[in-house]
């Protein structure tokens, strides 16, 4: 389904920079009567879940229905998504983990995501990661053995992360 930056895009009324709490964003569809806007993008999110998500379980019965692939930004976009009780059919759901500069997202943030899908009884993923040996400026530079003890103490703490996958990106020193 995507993630909440892709609920930002032209299409959804406007680009939405990285970073932006999702909280502050106003998510419009539609043009004139048929205009309907909501107040986040946890919001309308949760609308397009309840939509697709039926239909996939249809269509594809044994496909894991993955929640959320929300940026290194999104717990907060996660927790809205969540605000009337876990959506339906929701299996999984993941988070983006690279290392920030801003301390409380991206990876730092793994032991609280996994905590909170833990509480809705859901595994997380990592779905999108990697050290940035040179990274972009929201990033933090990490050395390999330093990437690799970071993300040790990570998986640590977080028992209910159950999956970790590597993003190459040779833009960033992605191996």
């Amino acid at each position: 389904l995507g993630n909440e930056q892709d609920l930002g895009g032209p299409r959804a009324g406007g680009l939405l920079p990285q970073g932006v709490a999702p909280r502050k964003a106003r998510v419009c569809t539609g043009s004139g009567r048929r205009r309907r806007c909501w107040r986040n993008q946890g919001a309308y999110y949760r609308l397009v879940w309840n939509a697709v998500e039926p239909v996939i379980a249809r269509v594809a019965p044994r496909a894991l229905r993955v929640f959320g692939e929300a940026s290194p930004w999104g717990f907060i976009f996660l927790k809205q998504t969540f605000e009337t009780g876990r959506p339906r059919g929701v299996q999984e759901v993941a988070f983006h983990c690279y290392d920030m500069k801003e301390r409380q997202v991206g990876l730092r943030a793994v032991p609280r995501v996994a905590a909170w899908a833990g509480h809705y009884h859901l595994p997380l993923w990592c779905s999108e990661m990697s050290d940035g040996l040179r990274p972009l400026s929201w990033m933090r530079y990490d050395a390999p053995l330093q990437w690799e003890t970071l993300l040790g103490s990570i998986e640590h703490r977080s028992p209910n992360l159950k999956m970790v996958s590597y993003y190459q990106w040779p833009q960033i020193g992605a191996r």
